[in-house]
């Protein structure tokens, strides 16, 4: 860090930033925090890193899937465009598309390749394309050695815990199945209204207590058919499918 400080205050800063570095309120909100642990052996990166390249060789998207590093205005995003593909435009970072575009040339995937190829995002008012990331960076893996769980997070290899693996599973076992009941909206329909419409109808086809929120309720456009075609993953939502669960409120 940096800073603009007298010499004379120096000692008191030092002191501040120990109580920072001693303060344990961060575990209230992210204590899985201390489950994470940087793997730093270049070897093992390496070993890492070679697992991924063949098993995205051979088209095992099993333990791997893409996503975007960081947060990002959906709604401002048109398409996706990623070097080595010529140029084919992606509606979403899908990994199993992406390998199906690439065909014979998924036998030159390596790490450093993965490193070099550019993502890139398409805004959909300019309609201009800005590179983002690297491919690896928007590869998220689960991989184990000797039994313990690495994950690839942002172009970083994590060890995980056990007991957040047990955490995390024990939760997931736990969450109620939801199957969407989504419709075609209605004529001159606009999207603030389709989003309303759709938790209502939702809501009356469910016989538990979970509650709805509403996803992408700004635009006032009209929306148009087609639903068979909208999808969900990670961060994203479609401009139509936007009825998620949310905790029982």
């Amino acid at each position: 860090m940096s800073l603009d400080i007298n010499v004379k205050d120096l000692a008191t800063k030092c002191d501040e930033l120990y109580l920072a570095f001693r303060d344990t309120a961060y575990k209230d909100d992210f204590e899985w925090i201390d489950h994470l642990e940087l793997v730093t052996d270049k070897s093992l990166i390496t070993q890492l890193d070679e697992t991924l390249a063949e098993e995205l060789r051979n088209c095992n998207t099993t333990h791997t899937h893409m996503a975007t590093p960081e947060p990002i205005s959906w709604e401002d995003i048109d398409r996706f465009r990623i070097s080595g593909t010529g140029k084919h435009l992606y509606d979403e970072l899908d990994l199993d598309s992406y390998l199906e575009i690439l065909a014979e040339k998924r036998g030159d995937i390596t790490s450093d390749r993965l490193r070099q190829r550019s993502v890139s995002i398409q805004y959909t008012r300019s309609g201009n394309f800005d590179s983002l990331w690297s491919v690896y960076q928007c590869l998220v893996s689960e991989q184990r050695v000797d039994d313990r769980l690495l994950v690839l997070i942002e172009g970083r290899w994590f060890r995980i815990s056990e007991s957040l693996v047990e955490q995390v599973d024990k939760f997931d076992d736990g969450l109620p199945t939801s199957v969407p009941f989504l419709t075609d909206p209605h004529a001159n329909e606009t999207e603030p209204a389709y989003n309303a419409r759709m938790a209502r109808e939702h809501l009356a086809h469910r016989s538990d207590d979970y509650g709805y929120i509403l996803l992408m309720n700004s635009p006032n456009r009209i929306l148009k058919p087609a639903l068979k075609d909208s999808s969900i993953n990670g961060n994203r939502t479609t401009e139509r499918q936007v009825v998620v669960d949310s905790e029982p409120f």
